[in-house]
């Protein structure tokens, strides 16, 4: 049954993700989305943790185990695809501009 991953990893190729997307940029990605869900858990933990330094461990555990429960369940193989699928979009839009520029300034050139 290692052929799901396989499939799952062909197709991220073949969408055209590097290593460095796939790895890093998406995983990002998600972390500031899960984060902006969780913002209410997120506010608690930084209430309870400001004005502490080492003492913030054992007074803020309660809000900082609810903060890492909610990133958990936040951050789902949905919310990897949304994020995934926006990227490329935001890739392809990106990659449209760079190539139109390209295409005008050589354009300028031959004339």
């Amino acid at each position: 049954s290692s052929s799901g991953s396989s499939s799952s990893q062909a197709s991220t190729e073949e969408l055209g993700l590097r290593h460095v997307e796939k790895d890093v940029v998406i995983p990002k990605r998600v972390k500031a989305r899960a984060t902006a869900i969780c913002q209410e858990y997120k506010a608690a933990f930084d209430k309870c943790c400001h004005g502490r330094t080492i003492s913030m461990l054992w007074t803020c555990s309660a809000e900082n185990d609810a903060l890492q429960n909610c990133l958990k369940n936040a951050m789902t193989p949905e919310l990897y695809a949304e994020e995934t699928e926006r990227f490329l979009r935001e890739k392809a839009a990106n990659l449209k501009k760079i190539h139109e520029k390209e295409a005008a300034a050589s354009d300028k050139q031959r004339k």
